[in-house]
C-alpha cells in the first residue's frame, strides 16, 4: 500500500494532489512549476501536506509573496482623507441605525440562521469530552457518553479490523470501515448512554486520517437521523481534521444514526472511512423528566401490563402500538423502528404459541434519566415450525418504559435452551 519513492537515485521525489488524483513522482525542480502554496504535497518522510508547509519549499512561497506584496504596494501618492471620513461618517450612521433596529425589534422564537452547508470550522475536541471551540457563539454542549454502538457491518482484512470502536478510540490512525467497503447501505447507531438527551452538533474526521487518506474515499454527504423521527442531511469538508457539524435543531434523541450517502472515490479503493466521531449536547437531567414517565414506574403497573402483552403472545392478538412507544429503539436485534414495523415482523415470526411466565423474584426496576429501566428473567416457550419442535429456555430480559409504552426490550442472555418433538409441560 505505500508509495515507492526512491526508483534508482536517492533524490527525494514528491508527489501531489489535484481534484483528488496523486500525480507524480517529480523532481523538487520540477515540482515547483506544477504546484501552489496550497497544494498538498507528499514525499517520503512527511503525510499530506500543503506545499508551504513543507520545510525545503516554505521558502520559494516566502519570495514569491514578498513579491506580490511589492506589487501589491506600489508607488506612494498623496493621500487623499475626504474618502475615508465619508467612509467613516457612513459606517458610524450604520452602526447607529442597526443598534435601533436590533433594539425595536420582535424576533420570532422559531428564527433561526442557517450555515451553508451546515459545516462550522473549529479546533479538534479534547479527549475529555470539553466543548468545541466553535469559533461562534452557538452552544454545543458537552460530549454525549455512548452506551454502545451499532453498525450495519465492518471490515476485516490481514488481521486488521476496521470496526465500529475505531471511531471513538482517541486514535485518529485507525477508522471504522464497514462491509462492503464502499458504504452501500451502511450505517452506525451511537446510542447515548443517558438515553434520551438534546443533541445540538458531532464532531468528526471524515476518511483514512494519514499517508492513505487520497487512497482511500472520502464521505461528502452524511444523512444523520435520530430518534424523535427526523433527519438532517450534511455536507462534510475534503480535510483530515475535525470539522464540525451543527445541526439546524436540537433534537431530543436517545441515538445519533449515521449513514453515508456520497462519496469521492479514492485512488486506490473505493473504501470509505471514518476516524473519529463524537456527539454533543445536553443529557436530560432527572429534574427534567416527564413527571408521568417517572409515575409509570410502578411495579405492579408494569408487571400488570407486561402479563397482558405476554397472553396477547401467546393467543395471536398482540398489537404492539399497545405496549411500544412510537420510536423504538430496540426489539432484540432490531432498531429504530415503529409499532407497526413490529406487528409486520410479529405476524412472520417463527416463534409461535409463545408463553413468557414472569419469575417474580428476578424483578427489579430502576429509576433513570431514561425512564424506567426494569430487568427480569422469563421461563420462556413456544413452537417452532421452522424446526418442527417445541422451545423452551429461561431469557434475561431488559426493557426500558417510556411514558408507560416499552422504548427499549433486549434480550441479554438464554439460558438452558431445550427441544422437543412433544409439548413441555
Amino acid at each position: 500500500m505505500a508509495i515507492n519513492l526512491n526508483k534508482g537515485d536517492n533524490k527525494l521525489l514528491y508527489y501531489y494532489s489535484d481534484n483528488g488524483l496523486t500525480i507524480g513522482p517529480f523532481t523538487l525542480d520540477d515540482l515547483l512549476s506544477k504546484i501552489k502554496s496550497e497544494t498538498l504535497v507528499y514525499r517520503e518522510g512527511i503525510e499530506w501536506t500543503n506545499a508551504k508547509e513543507v520545510p525545503e519549499l516554505k521558502k520559494y512561497f516566502l519570495e514569491e509573496e514578498k513579491k506580490n506584496e511589492k506589487l501589491k504596494t506600489g508607488p506612494l501618492k498623496t493621500t487623499n482623507y475626504w474618502p475615508y471620513i465619508l467612509f467613516l461618517t457612513v459606517l458610524l450612521f450604520g452602526v447607529f441605525y442597526f443598534n435601533y433596529s436590533k433594539k425595536n425589534s420582535s424576533v420570532s422564537s422559531t428564527d433561526t440562521t442557517t450555515i451553508p452547508n451546515n459545516i462550522v470550522d473549529s479546533v479538534a475536541p479534547t479527549a475529555t469530552g470539553e466543548t468545541i471551540d466553535q469559533g461562534m457563539d452557538t452552544k454545543q454542549g458537552e460530549e454525549l457518553q455512548l452506551s454502545k454502538i451499532d453498525a450495519s457491518g465492518e471490515y476485516f482484512s490481514n488481521g486488521i479490523s476496521y470496526g465500529k470502536d475505531k471511531i471513538i478510540d482517541n486514535d485518529k490512525e485507525t477508522w471504522w470501515t464497514p462491509n462492503p467497503t464502499n458504504g452501500d447501505n451502511s450505517y452506525l447507531i451511537l446510542n447515548l448512554e443517558n438515553g434520551e438527551s438534546e443533541v445540538s452538533s458531532m464532531s468528526i474526521i471524515n476518511g483514512s486520517y494519514g499517508r492513505y487518506y487520497m487512497d482511500n474515499s472520502r464521505i461528502t454527504k452524511l444523512r444523520v437521523s435520530f430518534s424523535d423521527g427526523l433527519s438532517e442531511e450534511v455536507q462534510l469538508s475534503e480535510t483530515q481534521e475535525y470539522q464540525n457539524v451543527q445541526f439546524e435543531q436540537v433534537h431530543k434523541s436517545n441515538y445519533v444514526k449515521v449513514e453515508p450517502l456520497e462519496r469521492i472515490r479514492g485512488n486506490k479503493w473505493d473504501d470509505i472511512c471514518i476516524s473519529e466521531l463524537r456527539v454533543y449536547g445536553n443529557s436530560i437531567s432527572m429534574g427534567e423528566t416527564n413527571s408521568e414517565s417517572v409515575e409509570s414506574c410502578d411495579q405492579n403497573s408494569i408487571i400488570s401490563l407486561l402479563n397482558n402483552m405476554f397472553e396477547e403472545f401467546e393467543s395471536g392478538l398482540f398489537n404492539a402500538n399497545d405496549y411500544f412507544s412510537p420510536n423504538i429503539t430496540q426489539y432484540i436485534n432490531l432498531h429504530n423502528i415503529s409499532p407497526d414495523e413490529l406487528n409486520r415482523v410479529y405476524a412472520t415470526s417463527d416463534f409461535k404459541n409463545a408463553k413468557n411466565v414472569i419469575q417474580d423474584e428476578t424483578f427489579q426496576i430502576v429509576t433513570s434519566n431514561s425512564g424506567c429501566k426494569v430487568n427480569f428473567i422469563s421461563k420462556f416457550m413456544c413452537y417452532r415450525p421452522s424446526k418442527h419442535k417445541w422451545q423452551r429456555c429461561l431469557v434475561d430480559v431488559e426493557l426500558v418504559f417510556n411514558n408507560g409504552k416499552i422504548s427499549n426490550y433486549a434480550e441479554k442472555r438464554v439460558l438452558g435452551l431445550q427441544f422437543s418433538d412433544n409439548k413441555f409441560d
